[in-house]
């Protein structure tokens, strides 16, 4: 690769890799101490989960939004309103099994 300067003259540059290399990457290992039989991975919440939550949270302040009004609801989402209702089910069904549990 290589520059060209206004004079005309060419300029090399030479190429970097991109991103970290094994000489200048060191891992961090966590310091602190668990309570025994705790594993820190049960904090990672799977990312299906995490979209689903910030699908619903999404979906419910445009409910929030429209006073309610689904048609409006979708047109401000740009969805269909068959895929609002889809949504809308899906929220209640686990609101409703997630109260059945507490």
């Amino acid at each position: 690769m290589a520059l060209l300067q206004k004079d005309g003259s060419i300029v090399p540059i030479p190429l970097v890799p991109a991103g970290p290399t094994s000489a200048n990457v060191t891992l961090r290992t966590s310091s602190k101490k668990f309570a025994p039989g705790f594993k820190p991975e049960s904090l990672i919440v799977p990312f299906q989960e995490q979209m689903d939550e910030h699908r619903n949270k999404i979906i419910e302040s445009a409910m929030i939004l429209c006073g309610g009004n689904r048609k409006k609801a979708a047109h401000h989402l740009q969805i269909s309103y068959r895929m609002l209702n889809y949504h809308l089910r899906r929220i209640k069904s686990a609101s409703s099994a997630s109260e059945e549990v507490s």
